[in-house]
C-alpha cells in the first residue's frame, strides 16, 4: 500500500502543469538600472573624487564618480562625470546642460560615503551656510515654535532655555542683519554658523529624526504589505486523502 501511495505521488508531481506565472531569466535581456537626473539649477558641492570608480578586487567601475551633496535639501548623491573635467573638492556646480557633472547614479546615505567625502562633509556645509547668508539669517529672525514646549532655535547645539529667551528678545528689537551681527549680540554663542552646520549633520546622519529643520527627506513609496502576504495554505483534493 505504501509503495502504490509513492508511486502515485511520484506521478502527481511529474506530471504537474507548470506555473504560468513563472519567469525564466536565461532568455531575458539586461535591464540596466533607472538613471535619474536632478532639476536644471540644482547646487551641489563635491565631497569625493573617484577617477576610476569603485576598485573592488582589482577591478574598477571604468568610468569616473563624484560623491555630492546637493542643496538646500542635503541630500546625497552619486554623480558621473566628463572624464578629465577640471573638479576639485568642495566645488560648486550648478547643474544644468554645460555642466561638468552629468547623469545621477544612485541616492547615498551618510553611511555610504567614503571617507574623504565623512571628513570633508562638515566644512562644505559650513561654506555652503556662508554662501547662503540671508537664507539663514532669516531663518533665525523667523523661527517659531514647532510645540507648545519646544522651539525651534532650542534645537540648534548650545541654544538652551535662556539663550532661546535672549535671542528672541534680540530680535523684537531689531531683526539680525548678518550671522556677524548675530554673533554680536548673542555672545553666549561664539559662532552660530558651526552651531546650524551641526544641525544640519545631525539631521543627515540621523533617520529617525523627529524634527528636521534644514534637511528633507526623499518620500519613498511604502508596499502594500498586505498584497505581498501569501494566502493560508490549503489541502489540495489529492493531498486530503492521506
Amino acid at each position: 500500500m505504501s509503495e502504490k501511495r509513492y508511486s502515485d505521488k511520484k506521478k502527481y508531481y511529474n506530471n504537474r502543469s507548470p506555473n504560468r506565472n513563472y519567469k525564466t531569466t536565461r532568455n531575458q535581456q539586461y535591464r540596466k538600472p533607472k538613471e535619474f537626473s536632478l532639476p536644471t539649477g540644482t547646487v551641489i558641492y563635491i565631497l569625493d573624487i573617484l577617477e576610476r570608480g569603485y576598485v573592488s578586487s582589482g577591478r574598477s567601475t571604468q568610468f569616473p564618480l563624484v560623491q555630492a551633496i546637493e542643496t538646500p535639501y542635503f541630500n546625497l548623491f552619486e554623480l558621473s562625470y566628463k572624464r578629465g573635467a577640471d573638479i576639485k573638492l568642495q566645488d560648486k556646480i550648478v547643474l544644468g546642460p554645460g555642466s561638468l557633472v552629468g547623469k545621477v547614479r544612485k541616492r547615498l546615505t551618510y553611511h555610504k560615503l567614503t571617507q574623504t567625502a565623512k571628513d570633508l562633509l562638515p566644512s562644505t556645509i559650513e561654506i555652503h551656510i556662508e554662501d547662503s547668508e540671508d537664507y539663514y539669517v532669516q531663518f533665525l529672525n523667523t523661527a517659531g515654535p514647532i510645540t507648545t514646549k519646544r522651539h525651534k532655535l532650542s534645537l540648534l547645539p548650545g541654544v538652551g532655555q535662556k539663550l532661546l529667551w535672549e535671542i528672541i528678545e534680540q530680535r523684537n528689537k531689531a531683526p539680525f542683519k548678518s550671522v556677524a551681527d548675530f554673533d554680536e549680540r548673542i555672545k553666549s554663542v561664539h559662532n552660530i554658523k558651526n552651531s546650524i552646520a551641526k544641525r544640519i549633520l545631525n539631521e543627515i546622519i540621523d533617520d529617525e529624526e523627529k524634527h528636521y529643520l534644514f534637511v528633507k527627506r526623499p518620500q519613498i513609496k511604502q508596499d502594500n504589505r498586505q498584497s505581498q502576504e501569501r494566502p493560508p495554505y490549503k489541502k489540495t483534493s489529492y493531498q486530503k486523502r492521506y
